[in-house]
């Protein structure tokens, strides 16, 4: 997968810090390494007038990146609070 990325609330200069130099590999070396699942054959969504073609398996794809990071020892949604 190519990457391309834009910056959120400073979250480049975060990643680009000596402090998350193992979290950003960890993130860049998934992501370019996995094959994105697609659907076959792609659906359709039409709205507002507009028709959109959806082709990543998105449900997939979540699984797929789950199970990466968890291979990496991270700590995949982890609850917010210590109440559910």
């Amino acid at each position: 997968m190519k990457l391309t990325t834009y910056s959120y609330r400073f979250a480049a200069e975060v990643l680009n810090s000596p402090a998350f130099k193992r979290e950003r590999k960890d993130i860049v070396d998934i992501l370019t390494s996995i094959k994105v699942p697609q659907l076959n054959p792609p659906k359709l969504r039409t709205r507002g007038g507009k028709t959109m073609t959806f082709t990543t398996a998105q449900k997939d794809l979540n699984v797929l990146l789950n199970d990466e990071f968890k291979a990496k020892g991270w700590d995949c949604q982890p609850y917010v609070t210590k109440t559910r």
